[in-house]
């Protein structure tokens, strides 16, 4: 599907994002596609090649009585890019919230080609549970992009 949108757009279900062990999937209709993967072991890890010059991660994050403070790690070419971690004072969310759609992550510009993300999640105290959704980049050729 050709769009506007410079950007492709790819889902936690996609086979192109690959987890290590220990991810669980939950359903949610506020989610990309409906659902949203999770976990909750430290060191566990996404992992997603792709060809182009930006690249962001994006879930959701909950009530941190519920979902703890997650803490994630970002790396680009085996180099950590960023560290996004759930400030106290940042999250106002009831028991009942959730918030989809929270960047955690944009890179910097990248030089045009095939890159390697990988996620991983740093905390290992339960409830402190990292949710993903989906992946946006941009590819190295933006004139036309598809849609996962």
């Amino acid at each position: 599907m050709t769009s506007t949108d410079p950007y492709v757009y790819v889902d936690d279900n996609d086979w192109r994002v690959k987890f290590s062990d220990n991810w669980g999937q939950s359903n949610a209709s506020a989610a990309y596609n409906g659902t949203l993967h999770y976990a909750t072991p430290r060191g566990a890890t996404v992992t997603f090649s792709f060809n182009g010059t930006f690249v962001a991660v994006i879930g959701g994050q909950g009530d941190t009585s519920s979902f703890g403070w997650p803490s994630t790690s970002y790396a680009i070419d085996g180099n950590v890019q960023s560290t996004y971690n759930l400030a106290t004072g940042d999250h106002a969310l009831s028991a009942t919230d959730f918030d989809y759609n929270v960047t955690f992550f944009s890179s910097p510009d990248l030089k045009p080609g095939e890159h390697t993300l990988v996620i991983t999640n740093l905390n290992s105290t339960w409830p402190n549970t990292y949710w993903f959704d989906y992946i946006q980049y941009l590819p190295s050729d933006s004139t036309t992009t598809s849609i996962s």
